[in-house]
């Protein structure tokens, strides 16, 4: 009987442990805001991946994650209804977007549910409030770096440069900062166009008649590619740089030889991993996906889930993926800069 009672009260201690520890497991939601269908679906689902790849390589955390893939197919239309749908019906604890246009959207979404929301972009007012945040190279890194490469190519000041750039928030921050260094270059043309536009020939002769040193190319595919195409048919032989955009673009060969200013990549082991895993080349923003995604889920481990915004924000710098990480006080997590040449 007394044996009984010793194995019975061993059997009830046990369960009861083992109750408890199960009541510590919280459930996290992370919820993604991509175009996984569309035009820039090579974009979406990269990030997708780089974001699955960092929860697999999470092997010892005490919560359970799920995360939620919701295509906005590119639009800020189906963003706002996508990140309502995440925030109010599938009650995430977090959000990760991508482009500076969704990231601005969803920014007072998140600050009125206080649902953290990171955006891999680069336009800084993204991080605007207490629970949003950006995670990329910044407008001011991009130009600094790429007013740095200009004038070193031609020596004769002030350097010309002509911009032809989409509409769209991360662009527009990119020229409205380049506006800033008039004491090293000289833009003598801009021309803006919508994003959904595709006849571009008249916008492209315009630029190519103010003969600048340089033209600054700042879109998305498809628009980049009917921009070089007709470049090419008009047989110019103006340089062509980018801040960004290049490293976007669907079809690279169009660029070959070009340089433009970028966040850092991943190394080759990751490439090469990412390779086997997926079937797929890295895409931009994959790096920081698998940093973003890894830095959400340290901080869920570590901090109440209420107060894991003010725990990033408190982050020190660390080295991921992509290499160092700066997180300022504004929120801007922000990685190095740097030239690279489409081969």
């Amino acid at each position: 009987m007394k044996g009984f009672i010793k194995l019975f009260l061993i059997g009830f201690l046990f369960f009861d442990c083992s109750a408890a520890k199960a009541e510590e497991r919280k459930n996290i939601k992370l919820g993604f805001v991509l175009p996984l269908s569309g035009e820039w679906a090579y974009l979406g689902n990269g990030i997708r991946n780089g974001a699955l790849l960092a929860k697999e390589d999470f092997t010892a955390a005490k919560n359970d994650y799920a995360f939620i893939f919701e295509d906005n197919i590119g639009l800020q239309s189906h963003s706002l209804t996508v990140t309502n749908k995440l925030i109010n019906v599938r009650k995430v604890n977090a959000l990760i977007s991508i482009f500076s246009g969704v990231g601005k959207l969803i920014n007072p979404l998140a600050e009125k549910s206080k649902t953290i929301h990171i955006g891999i972009c680069s336009d800084i007012e993204v991080a605007r409030g207490e629970y949003n945040f950006t995670h990329y190279i910044t407008a001011e890194q991009g130009v600094d770096k790429f007013v740095e490469r200009a004038i070193t190519i031609k020596k004769t000041k002030p350097l010309k440069i002509g911009i032809l750039t989409a509409n769209e928030a991360g662009f527009v921050s990119l020229v409205d900062r380049l506006k800033q260094k008039i004491a090293d270059i000289r833009i003598n043309h801009i021309e803006q166009f919508d994003p959904n536009e595709r006849d571009l020939k008249t916008v492209v002769l315009r630029t190519i008649s103010k003969k600048p040193d340089i033209l600054l190319l700042l879109a998305l595919s498809p628009q980049l590619e009917i921009i070089a195409r007709q470049l090419k048919e008009f047989n110019s032989k103006i340089q062509l740089a980018s801040i960004e955009a290049f490293g976007l673009a669907a079809d690279k060969s169009l660029f070959k030889g070009s340089w433009y200013v970028d966040a850092a990549s991943p190394d080759k082991k990751f490439t090469d991993r990412y390779l086997n895993r997926f079937n797929t080349s890295v895409t931009p923003g994959v790096g920081h996906a698998y940093d973003t995604v890894r830095l959400m889920m340290e901080k869920f481990e570590s901090t109440d889930e209420t107060l894991v915004w003010r725990a990033i924000l408190e982050n020190k710098p660390y080295s991921g993926i992509i290499g160092e990480v700066k997180i300022d006080k504004g929120g801007i997590m922000k990685t190095v800069p740097l030239v690279k040449t489409i081969d």
